[in-house]
């Protein structure tokens, strides 16, 4: 069964987009490392681990995990503009691709709850529930957001195709003042989702694929955006902490700008991909780890492992060695945590997911028979 939503094989065989998508997979790994050490957890008795990284600081380690708190976001950018980017030729959604994805999620999901049961002998009553039904309670947000979002991206392809240049450019133009620029600022404006972000962002990379390749395709062009978005990015923490460190209000917002509507971060995706698109070389290597990051991302950020086991790993690190080196355990931890991840998914994809292709396509079948019917009864209506 092919995997899509970080790895579109149909499309892209080119190992430097690939690659990108690994140090994707890296970022977001970090963050989530970085969340588990600043974040307070509910379901667990503990919580001498924990390092405050909210308010402003002179201590350079915590300002720079501050900085590495908006990795995930920049890694779920890239991963979308590369989707988007490929997406934009597909005249239909596979029900194929989304039925396997359902599967894959839920018999992950429901593994690891088994085995924490065997482990830990029970778990949280919502935790349970919430395993039970990973897509339905967006365990892992960024999936359950993809299955809402490719099934219309087809459609999305036909008006775009109906739009002259102005218009597209008005469209694009309002959306990016609407939903990245007013709230990037406050993420509270003109009833914001990540459905709505996604759109924009898709419709602004469709104007770029569209009329602007001559521009997007210049090296010199992608790196000094990069580094805008970069500097950009580093640039506005630092000035927050700054200005944190002058200004009791400003004190505790340290980390207002770790948001998916960070137009930074989305400026580093776009440039991003831009130059791993000119980076051609084959790698099978490279190619079949990145079509393992959709599998990496789910179990690296099971709902269970991020509840009970990365805040006992971070406690068990503080207990024993302390923080004296925390920029070295962090990267440490990241990676441990990311070939763990890596190993698991290889052992799924050769085993389990077999299966699961198989029942997927059958499950497939049989509603497919079902909305026949349906679809004959309702047309029959007037």
């Amino acid at each position: 069964m092919e995997q899509k939503v970080f790895a579109d094989k149909s499309r892209m065989r080119d190992s430097g987009v690939e690659l990108l998508k690994i140090i994707a997979v890296i970022l977001i790994v970090i963050s989530h490392v970085v969340l588990t050490l600043i974040t307070e957890n509910e379901y667990i008795p503990y919580s001498d681990y924990l390092l405050d990284c909210t308010h402003a600081t002179t201590n350079g380690t915590v300002l720079l995990l501050a900085v590495m708190r908006h990795f995930g976001a920049l890694g779920n950018w890239i991963f979308f503009v590369a989707s988007a980017w490929f997406l934009l030729d597909s005249t239909k959604a596979s029900g194929k691709k989304m039925m396997g994805m359902l599967l894959d999620i839920w018999v992950i999901s429901v593994l690891f709850l088994g085995i924490t049961l065997l482990i830990r002998g029970e778990v949280s009553g919502k935790l349970f529930i919430f395993s039970l039904f990973p897509t339905l309670f967006a365990n892992n947000w960024y999936l359950t957001c993809y299955l809402l979002f490719y099934p219309i991206h087809p459609y999305l392809n036909r008006l775009i195709a109906a739009m002259t240049q102005k218009e597209h450019l008005k469209v694009v133009s309002v959306l990016a003042v609407l939903y990245i620029g007013f709230n990037f600022i406050e993420s509270r404006f003109f009833f914001p989702n990540m459905l709505l972000l996604w759109i924009s962002v898709y419709l602004i990379v469709a104007y770029i694929k569209r009329y602007c390749m001559e521009l997007y395709s210049s090296a010199k062009v992608n790196s000094i955006l990069l580094l805008c978005g970069a500097a950009g990015a580093v640039g506005i923490v630092v000035l927050t902490d700054l200005l944190g460190l002058k200004i009791a209000a400003l004190s505790d917002q340290l980390l207002r700008w770790v948001s998916n509507f960070n137009l930074f971060l989305i400026l580093i995706a776009i440039a991003a991909f831009g130059l791993a698109r000119k980076n051609h070389f084959k790698n099978k290597r490279v190619n079949h780890i990145a079509k393992c990051s959709m599998l990496i991302y789910i179990i690296h950020e099971n709902i269970l492992l991020r509840t009970y086991t990365r805040p006992y790993l971070w406690h068990c690190i503080f207990n024993r060695y302390g923080y004296a080196h925390l920029f070295l355990w962090v990267f440490l931890y990241s990676a441990g945590w990311l070939l763990m991840a890596l190993a698991l998914s290889l052992l799924y994809e050769k085993s389990i997911q077999k299966l699961t292709a198989r029942v997927s396509e059958k499950m497939l079948k049989w509603m497919g028979s079902w909305y026949q019917k349906y679809e004959a009864a309702m047309l029959k209506l007037h």
